[in-house]
């Protein structure tokens, strides 16, 4: 896998550590999105208020910087 990943960082002409960069927040940034389809999906409205109530994580998604 990692070599699949330089060879493609090494025709684009990027740096392997930018590259890991953002492929971590690629990866969170679907991690949220599936999150947020979860919670929308099965917990209630109630729950919900709960949830962004007491994690504070919650709005975490939206606070990402690319």
């Amino acid at each position: 896998m990692i070599l699949i990943i330089k060879k493609i960082a090494s025709k684009f002409g990027v740096d392997k550590a930018n590259m890991f960069t953002s492929s971590s927040y690629i990866l969170g940034a679907f991690g949220s999105f599936v999150s947020v389809i979860l919670v929308v999906k099965y917990l209630t409205g109630v729950e919900q208020g709960f949830y962004y109530t007491f994690n504070p994580s919650a709005f975490q998604p939206f606070n990402f910087c690319l």
